[in-house]
């Protein structure tokens, strides 16, 4: 199964970011826009993983503990593509607290015996793929979300469509 750790948000933060994804789906011809219920950041991306992995993530992602803290989105920005259109995402600014949950996420995992590709985390919520046509990059005002737990979440296609589903 493919896997992937997150932080998942709350609906008013959710609104937000539609808010946001509006505005840019006006500035561009077009794009692979995620879906509201897909809407999340991505702390450790695993890919396919088999059931006795799965379960040592599950186990790494539930012995990560800190206290609340918030996270703060500022902009809009993109990653571009040389075929297909570019990837634009929202910002999160970098803070302390989310670089310590993610590195402790990373080593519980490394312990568990996954096997991942490491590299320079970019703290940020995938908004829309394969944008054509331009589209705003810009700050946008900004606006913070609570995090209080990490989540291992399952990517599948499901008749076609993206859906990603918490794994417990």
């Amino acid at each position: 199964m493919r896997l992937f750790t997150a932080v998942l948000f709350e609906d008013s933060v959710k609104d937000s970011m539609m808010r946001e994804m509006e505005r840019l789906r006006a500035s561009c011809r077009g794009g692979n826009f995620t879906l509201r219920e897909n809407l999340h950041m991505t702390l450790v991306f695993l890919g396919e993983v088999d059931r006795k992995g799965a379960a040592g993530a599950l186990g790494a992602v539930r012995s990560v503990s800190f206290p609340e803290f918030f996270v703060e989105f500022d902009r809009i920005g993109r990653f571009r593509r040389r075929a297909g259109g570019d990837l634009y995402w929202m910002g999160i600014v970098r803070s302390p607290e989310l670089e310590r949950a993610e590195a402790e996420l990373e080593a519980a995992l490394r312990a568990a015996g996954l096997d991942f590709e490491g590299g320079r985390f970019s703290p940020h919520v995938t908004l829309a793929r394969q944008v054509a046509g331009g589209g705003l990059c810009a700050p946008i005002e900004p606006f913070s979300a609570r995090v209080s737990r990490l989540s291992l979440m399952r990517s599948e296609r499901i008749d076609g469509v993206l859906s990603y589903s918490e794994v417990k």
